[in-house]
């Protein structure tokens, strides 16, 4: 076999493998291990944080969840076992969907503690601490609004399908949904479960990456109220 012989099947054999690696990562991105359009929800393992690709930085917020860590923005308060209030910052209004199909905005609770929690029923953290929030908030309901804003992107999680949990699993704190995603981008969530605690002025006071004990909520309520 001459030289140029071996060159083109050497040129022919590189395409043939281009082709092939294209192929496969096409496969991996639409099936969702690879990467995740922007917007998508992806699911962490089983006890984890589950993180939102999107806008922030993936890895980082996929590490912060996974280990169950606090992350803070500027101008509020991680929530551990006791809370340490920070300087406020206010808190994007928002309107998102009560269960009955309504719109709703932050500023309508104006005046109101709040408690703003972002959920999916795909999203193991989210269910652990779910009995938790029920307890507080069969407490604590009259005095602070509890928002618990399901993470709805229409495909893994629908306002039925998040719906049909909450049914099945007796809770009777307020439920939302975030349809049009805004909820999530005005607050950079990137993962969840995430939750904020929003003062009577709406001021952000303090934040909770991960799942949250009932000491914990309760210890970041005494913020607010």
């Amino acid at each position: 076999m001459n030289k140029k012989a071996i060159v083109i099947i050497a040129l022919v054999a590189l395409v043939v493998s281009i082709a092939l690696a294209s192929l496969a990562y096409s496969i991996l991105t639409s099936s969702g291990e690879v990467g995740g359009t922007p917007g998508s929800l992806i699911t962490g393992g089983a006890g984890q944080g589950n993180s939102m690709s999107g806008q922030a930085a993936e890895a980082n917020s996929n590490d912060a969840a996974a280990e169950g860590e606090d992350s803070a923005s500027s101008g509020t308060a991680n929530v551990s076992g006791q809370a340490d209030a920070l300087s406020s910052s206010a808190a994007p209004d928002i309107q998102i969907l009560d269960s009955e199909g309504n719109a709703v905005r932050l500023s309508d609770f104006s005046g109101t503690p709040v408690v703003l929690n972002f959920w999916a029923s795909w999203c193991p953290p989210c269910v652990h601490e779910m009995p938790d929030f029920e307890r507080v908030y069969q407490e604590l309901g009259a005095e602070v609004q509890f928002i618990m804003l399901n993470a709805t992107d229409g495909q893994r999680e629908t306002v039925a399908t998040a719906s049909q949990f909450i049914s099945a699993e007796g809770f009777n704190f307020p439920v939302f949904f975030d349809t049009e995603g805004e909820a999530a981008l005005a607050y950079n969530i990137t993962a969840i479960p995430e939750t904020l605690f929003i003062d009577r002025e709406g001021n952000i006071v303090a934040n909770h990456i991960g799942a949250m004990s009932e000491q914990q909520l309760r210890s970041a309520l005494e913020l607010i109220m």
